[in-house]
């Protein structure tokens, strides 16, 4: 539970607040299953804060700092998080459905089975964080940073990452069913078992470099079909060219 003393303080005043943050660095506020659901706490410091289970449900968090903040099991979602700083924060298994964490700072920050279902995290920063089997389903990575981010085994079926950077992420075994990958660069990245069925690839940079072309291969299906009347003559004027056409059984 969250120590009574320290959220009377915090619920004073930003100003005192953030002022005996700075006075009393060593000191680790403990805020676990502490209730801010629907709370205007814009500009506050929750840094290195231990926020375990604790509820932001609907708060109004914009540039709140999270920097190495315990939030695992919180419940983030459908907070507004914009330019909020989560660097190096513990968010394992918390709730972020439905937030909007445009241009949001996650870089570092440990990720693992968080539920970003259809949040907006266009613009946000995830480089070098753990968003391994993480539930992205329908979440906008619209111009993103996830650059050697870790995205093992992670659902980010029907996802925006159009414009996306994952330059060497990790995506060994994620879904990307019905994902849209327009323009993002997948230099270097991992994609063993990774399952792209039905994803938009247009103008995607693969992971060998090269730009993604979807039509590379209908010149030589083409050849293919011209040559195939031709074998076919061929081998009724010549029958011992028919029988390497149409061996006997």
């Amino acid at each position: 539970m969250a120590n009574s003393e320290q959220l009377a303080l915090f619920r004073e005043d930003t100003f005192i607040w953030n002022e005996w943050r700075q006075s009393n660095p060593d000191i680790i506020p403990d805020f676990r299953q502490a209730d801010f659901s629907g709370l205007d706490l814009r500009g506050y410091s929750f840094r290195s804060t231990d926020l375990t289970q604790a509820d932001f449900h609907r708060g109004d968090l914009i540039k709140t700092d999270f920097g190495e903040a315990n939030l695992q099991d919180a419940n983030v979602s459908d907070a507004m998080l914009t330019r909020a700083n989560f660097n190096e924060a513990d968010l394992q298994g918390a709730d972020l459905s439905d937030s909007q964490s445009n241009k949001a700072d996650f870089s570092g920050a440990q990720l693992e089975n968080v539920n970003l279902i259809q949040a907006d995290a266009s613009e946000a920063d995830f480089i070098g964080a753990n968003l391994s089997g993480a539930d992205l389903i329908g979440t906008r990575f619209y111009q993103a940073t996830l650059i050697k981010a870790d995205l093992s085994h992670a659902d980010l079926s029907g996802a925006d990452l159009r414009e996306a950077s994952l330059i060497r992420a990790n995506l060994t075994g994620a879904c990307l069913v019905g994902a849209d990958l327009r323009g993002a660069n997948l230099s270097g990245a991992k994609l063993d078992g990774t399952d792209l069925q039905g994803a938009n690839l247009e103008g995607t940079t693969m992971p060998n470099g090269k730009t993604y072309q979807p039509d590379s291969l209908e010149p030589e299906q083409e050849e293919v079909r011209e040559d195939q009347p031709k074998a076919e003559s061929n081998a009724k004027a010549n029958p011992a060219l028919r029988r390497s056409i149409y061996p006997r059984s």
